[in-house]
């Protein structure tokens, strides 16, 4: 298990048992870890590293490029007199990034090689008598940018260890990548069953960028308590979900029809009424991950669990049948929501699924 859920978990145990304090909680993350001073191999991050000293120390993976980061929306900067220095991201309808936001950019890329730099004399200088320093480079002794190994290579280019091609390894390179033809080739009937394939998948991938487009949205809204936006905001918000030009009228049109269906719902003054304990989208850690509940709220001490779908019934599918496909297909889900909160808020509970193309809440 990931160390997150394995910290969820020793919060929910003490939780659980009233001992929500520091010390048990620091006696039992103690207790994840193996002790591992008597040990003659050591294995550890540089972080961990930092202040020992070994005799041999053996970096690994190099080479390897780490996670890339995602840009982030804002770049800033604090400077030295105080004020900040800090630039949005470019908007979906801009080329080019502003030159505010590429200089910020630009002192964080520095700002990096600087701090790669002192990760490396971190761990570099641990060794007492010997240090391995191993990596990849490519056929030409270059190393992926963006890398430790690269950071260091002018350093050790002339004393790396490169492996021998031998003559036999050559010839085996260039007969492995020499053409082979075919005495047949695959007949035109063939060639049209693959293309007919290809555009159902491809249907079949823009229906279902459809629909998670159009429950995306229709949670904003009912999350926010939009129901009546006006078709620009659904149109921007289309756009955001990346959403082809072509699908949006049709989308447009449908998410306008399922919020007018939420009003004309007999339930819906009680379910959207301002409430103190109302919560929406609200996220909850246990130990096998996070759940994110839509809506819930506490009325006359019973905690409400809410679970939006977007869902339609089928063509000419009876409204009775649709709603029993639509409990069968989400009980185990709703189930799983209601043990976890239930520990959370010591209440007992109800659950419910509520369907914009229906009109009704479901309750379970």
């Amino acid at each position: 298990r990931s160390i997150k859920s394995q910290f969820l978990a020793i919060l929910h145990h003490c939780e659980s048992r009233d001992r929500l304090a520091l010390e048990p909680i620091e006696a039992m993350l103690a207790d994840l870890y193996a002790p591992y001073r008597s040990e003659r191999v050591k294995l550890m991050t540089i972080h961990q590293a930092k202040g020992l000293e070994f005799d041999v120390v053996i970096m690994p993976g190099l080479g390897k490029k780490g996670k890339s980061d995602t840009l982030p929306l804002i770049q800033l900067k604090a400077l030295a007199n105080r004020n900040l220095l800090l630039a949005p991201i470019k908007s979906a309808f801009e080329k080019d990034e502003s030159q505010t936001y590429t200089y910020l950019k630009h002192l964080d890329k520095k700002q990096n090689f600087f701090e790669m730099m002192r990760l490396l004399y971190v761990a570099m200088s641990r060794a007492k008598k010997k240090i391995h320093l191993l990596g990849h480079v490519n056929e030409g002794g270059e190393a992926t940018k963006n890398t430790l190994l690269n950071y260091i290579l002018p350093f050790f280019k002339n004393s790396m260890i490169l492996p021998e091609k031998s003559v036999g390894q050559e010839t085996q390179s260039v007969l492995s990548h020499q053409f082979v033809r075919y005495e047949s080739l695959p007949s035109a009937d063939n060639i049209g069953t693959e293309i007919a394939d290809e555009s159902f998948n491809l249907s079949k991938n823009l229906d279902l960028l459809y629909q998670s487009a159009l429950g995306t949205a229709v949670h904003h809204f009912l999350e926010f308590e939009i129901f009546a936006p006006d078709k620009k905001s659904i149109e921007i918000k289309l756009l955001q979900l990346g959403v082809p030009s072509k699908l949006r009228p049709v989308a447009g049109e449908k998410i306008i029809e399922l919020l007018a269906n939420s009003r004309k719902d007999s339930t819906f003054d009680w379910l959207f009424q301002t409430r103190e304990s109302t919560q929406v989208e609200a996220e909850f850690g246990h130990v096998e991950g996070l759940i994110i509940i839509d809506r819930l709220f506490i009325e006359n001490d019973v905690l409400w669990i809410i679970d939006f779908k977007t869902v339609s019934p089928a063509p000419s599918e009876p409204k009775a049948v649709f709603v029993e496909r639509v409990k069968k297909q989400h009980q185990a889900q709703l189930t799983h929501y209601q043990d976890v909160l239930e520990g959370v808020f010591k209440l007992p509970s109800k659950t419910a699924i509520y369907c914009p193309a229906i009109g009704e809440l479901i309750c379970l």
